[in-house]
């Protein structure tokens, strides 16, 4: 049975009057007299990957001539967490290191709450970064966030000893594979249990299917310059079709089926309620954290792609950065204790990607070689799809996210209303609305084209 830990620790803490949670899984057991606190706001994740975090920063705070002692304080899930930062902004309380997803960068630059980091970092540093996600953290030639992790946003799971046992013997390459799939394996589940599992709601929706979108369709929602909508291009049809399909026949749910929905999607597939599953690279890390007794029976591969072919890009890389507020009176301290955790010791940094059984790939050249070097108890074969897809990827949408969310509302209605209508009928109507929505954003006075735009 898995720990819900953090949900526990938001019970457990609070931050004032304001209902925000706030706490330190470990309290805190080093202290140095006289240091100068460094304010750390951390998103929590999973437990494990929580503790690790909490027992870096303690850590760090023993050593004990520094002059500097991090205060690290945990909230839980987005909304929280950047309420959180947006409180302590409004009310100028101290705030140095705070996360934000690669997506949601661009945003912090362009209301200048991220302090560049080039002066705080000598030049070998970045050439550790891989070039791809260097990109992701750079604007006009500056450096704005240390990146902590890359994770693929799709991948494929699936139950072996399922799938066997209804005569399918290799994973669905192709959305047609995939729904004969589904035909063949439903009459082996149970109440309440599904042959796929599904991103739902608009919401996620809006970005779980980036790396879909670019298969399909050859884009997302708009060019590269976020001045043209790619919404009439082949592709988008065939693949609001998938979900209306796979909602139709009940091959998959139109709700979420656990708590956190995509995000723990992959448990669902453990304990026998999905034979197959989309999910991010960190089920990975949730199979073998919470379900280790399950996973000689799963199995690990590329997202079917609507022609059949997975050798281009089938998934987005996301991920979590480090930011130095641009506000902080204490920018070369915080950057001391980010130089610690990713610069100083790939042994250090790589500790992370074993803890979370190198479900998501370093973002530097020293820790993936390192990795390399070092045995692990996960499938090799899971690690090598893992990188495969991660290689293959493009950054997540960084365009207005309301775009993204009018495409989720597309694909959502394709789920929730597949038995009000034909799926032509749904489809034109649905479509049109997410043309004029976004054709409406991007009418906006304040809409910009993309900052990194060279065409």
């Amino acid at each position: 049975m898995k720990k819900i830990v953090s949900v526990l620790l938001a019970a457990a803490c609070a931050l004032g009057a304001l209902g925000l949670t706030a706490c330190n899984p470990n309290g805190g057991k080093n202290v140095e007299e006289g240091a100068q606190k460094v304010v750390f706001y951390a998103r929590m994740f999973e437990d494990y990957a929580n503790d690790h975090l909490d027992s870096l920063v303690n850590e760090f705070n023993g050593i004990l001539d520094d002059g500097i002692q991090i205060d690290v304080k945990f909230f839980p899930k987005d909304d929280a967490y950047n309420t959180a930062i947006e409180v302590a902004r409004s009310n100028s309380s101290q705030l140095d290191i705070y996360m934000v997803q690669y997506a949601d960068l661009y945003t912090q630059v362009k209301n200048g709450y991220a302090a560049p980091l080039n002066d705080y970092f000598e030049a070998g540093v970045w050439d550790d970064v891989y070039d791809y996600v260097l990109d992701m953290v750079t604007f006009d030639e500056k450096y704005y966030a240390f990146p902590w992790l890359v994770e693929p946003g799709s991948m494929f799971f699936y139950r072996k000893d399922i799938l066997q046992s209804a005569g399918v013997t290799e994973p669905p390459t192709s959305w047609a594979a995939l729904l004969e799939a589904c035909k063949a394996v439903k009459p082996k589940m149970g109440v309440a249990s599904y042959p796929m599992g599904m991103p739902t709601g608009s919401s996620t929706l809006a970005w779980s299917t980036w790396g879909m979108q670019q298969s399909a369709t050859g884009g997302l929602a708009v060019d590269d310059s976020w001045l043209n909508s790619r919404m009439d291009a082949d592709g988008w049809e065939d693949m609001a079709r998938l979900f209306y399909d796979m909602a139709k026949n009940r091959y998959a749910s139109i709700d979420n089926i656990t708590p956190l929905g995509y995000e723990d999607l992959v448990d669902a597939l453990c304990e026998g309620k999905l034979a197959m599953c989309m999910g991010g690279s960190w089920s990975i890390a949730r199979i073998m954290h919470y379900y280790p007794e399950m996973a000689d029976k799963i199995g690990v591969a590329v997202m079917p792609t609507k022609s059949g072919d997975q050798t281009g890009i089938t998934s987005t890389n996301g991920g979590w950065t480090y930011l130095i507020s641009a506000d902080s009176q204490y920018k070369d301290l915080a950057a001391t204790f980010l130089k610690w955790m990713f610069t100083d010791s790939a042994a250090r940094t790589a500790s992370y990607f074993e803890v979370t059984y190198n479900s998501k790939q370093p973002p530097q050249k020293s820790v993936y070689d390192y990795l390399a070097t070092k045995e692990s108890d996960v499938d090799a074969q899971w690690t090598a799809v893992m990188n495969e897809v991660a290689n293959n990827g493009i950054p997540e949408a960084t365009y207005p996210w309301d775009i993204s969310h009018a495409v989720g509302m597309l694909f959502s209605a394709m789920q929730v209303d597949c038995d009000k209508n034909t799926f032509d009928n749904l489809y034109a109507s649905r479509h049109a609305t997410a043309i004029d929505e976004i054709d409406t954003i991007m009418r906006r006075s304040s809409y910009t084209a993309n900052p990194k735009y060279r065409g």
